[in-house]
């Protein structure tokens, strides 16, 4: 999957990776909420205005909601 587009953020729900940091991240479209779950931990909402969660954007990689809620 491509890095996610600022039209993707008003369009839908994104899902991303940051293995670097074992961490995944949730935007919830609705809401406009940020949500992080770092590897066998609980999701916890941060702010977007996270650096972490920032770097994900341009770092990480796109996955399904699948993927973001296994383990």
């Amino acid at each position: 999957m491509t890095f996610p587009t600022p039209e993707d953020f008003r369009k839908r729900d994104i899902y991303i990776d940051y293995p670097y940091e074992h961490a995944m991240f949730r935007w919830e479209k609705e809401t406009e909420s940020v949500y992080t779950r770092f590897y066998g931990k609980r999701e916890v909402e941060i702010d977007h205005t996270s650096n972490l969660f920032n770097e994900a954007i341009s770092a990480g990689e796109q996955i399904t909601r699948d993927d973001y809620f296994r383990d």
